[in-house]
């Protein structure tokens, strides 16, 4: 009997100290600590069920965080390379802009290709390649 008590107050203080740590207050670190002691020395398969149902959602819940920033780094460092333009976000200015070129260009009858090729070159994902 000695050691299931001493078992359940070393469990009490870990997660006192640990409810401390988290930020709570002195008295609602016992509080909490005492119903996760009573709880887990009256019915020790629900909490270790409970217990690790938590621990598996944070997993999972890392997991899903880890593989989003992995994308996000891949995005940044190549994937631009793949898209027409690069990493150029068009707005309905820059739109506007070229659209009264083209037409500038068509009622001045100007050779189009230097003034086209220009932007195209802006636009080419592959004219600033990094190695």
């Amino acid at each position: 009997m000695k050691k299931i008590a001493g078992g359940g107050s070393l469990i009490f203080g870990v997660d006192t100290a640990m409810n401390l740590h988290d930020g709570n207050d002195l008295g609602t670190s016992v509080m909490k600590a005492g119903v996760t002691t009573a709880m887990s020395a009256s019915n020790p398969g629900l909490y270790f069920g409970l217990t690790a149902a938590s621990m598996a959602g944070e997993g999972y819940w890392a997991l899903q965080n880890f593989k989003y920033q992995k994308k996000q780094w891949w995005n940044a460092q190549y994937a631009y390379n793949n898209e027409v333009g690069g990493n150029y976000v068009d707005t309905q200015r820059a739109q506007t802009m070229r659209q009264a070129a083209v037409q500038a260009i068509q009622g001045s009858k100007m050779n189009a290709r230097s003034a086209l090729g220009g932007e195209a070159k802006i636009l080419n994902p592959y004219s600033q390649r990094r190695y």
